[in-house]
């Protein structure tokens, strides 16, 4: 006897066997295609050429971005900077009367092997007091004479051509002689400098620690003058601080915080000028 249900038409289906999975059935509308069964090493192989396709778009576009840095260098690049000072300094009186003639300069001096003009040239970017980006580049100069190392800085916004210093190092008898051939660079009162540095400290949420009794904090605090009241002061050897103080896992007092590390000992106006050229 024939079964009594039968499939009605149009639904009827069709049993696929898969060749991975013996006794595994799948059921798909007929006059379909079959499903595309991708193995474990091919989806592999994919995902493979995938990320290495990714990683090669990956180094063209970085190379990409320092070889247009490189064919087409901002004013605050270091190849500017050096090109700029070399056309300034090449004929200045007092770099022919120091390496005579042929001048020629060059980045770095290793082992007798010269780096070209386009190639690299020593270079430290930071932000001044004011909170301004300078670049500043060392590069060499060679003539008849002898040679020298030449120090540069630029400030943004700077026009071109223009310098905050430039010195001219050489080394005669033993010792280094710098002479400066341009200098530009602001100078500042006490008063004004100490107003920039606090502001500079502020800006990067700097604390000082210190003790109510100590001298060297309280000379730190006079180092700094009037504008030492607008400072973050955490006094350790008060109760509202000590958890802080317990946290900050101090050496000894005074200690700055700067930019989440801890510098210990008292710090002259100066040195915490330097230290602010380092923040961002």
């Amino acid at each position: 006897a024939r079964r009594a249900a039968l499939r009605p038409a149009g639904r009827a289906q069709r049993r696929w066997l898969s060749d991975k999975k013996p006794g595994a059935v799948q059921e798909a509308a007929e006059g379909a295609p079959p499903p595309t069964t991708i193995t474990f090493q091919q989806g592999a192989k994919a995902a493979t050429t995938g990320t290495v396709w990714i990683g090669i778009a990956a180094v063209v576009g970085v190379c990409g971005f320092y070889i247009a840095r490189e064919l087409m260098p901002t004013s605050m690049s270091p190849n500017t900077v050096f090109n700029n000072a070399f056309a300034l300094l090449r004929d200045h009186p007092e770099v022919q009367s120091r390496l005579g003639e042929n001048i020629k300069g060059y980045g770095g001096d290793y082992n007798r092997k010269k780096e070209g003009r386009r190639n690299f040239v020593e270079h430290d970017t930071y932000k001044d007091i004011d909170g301004k980006k300078r670049i500043r580049v060392k590069f060499n100069m060679e003539g008849s004479r002898g040679k020298a190392t030449i120090y540069a800085e630029v400030a943004e916004d700077t026009p071109t051509g223009e310098f905050s210093y430039i010195i001219i190092e050489q080394h005669h008898g033993g010792r280094n002689e710098a002479v400066a051939l341009l200098d530009n660079r602001p100078h500042y009162t006490r008063g004004e400098l100490q107003e920039k540095v606090v502001n500079r400290l502020n800006d990067n949420k700097a604390a000082l620690y210190g003790l109510t009794n100590c001298p060297w904090t309280q000379r730190q605090l006079l180092e700094l003058g009037e504008f030492s009241e607008r400072l973050t002061v955490v006094m350790c050897d008060k109760e509202e601080n000590k958890a802080r103080c317990e946290k900050a896992n101090l050496k000894g007092y005074p200690s700055w915080e700067l930019q989440g590390d801890i510098v210990p000992s008292f710090q002259r106006l100066e040195d915490l000028q330097n230290i602010c050229l380092h923040l961002n």
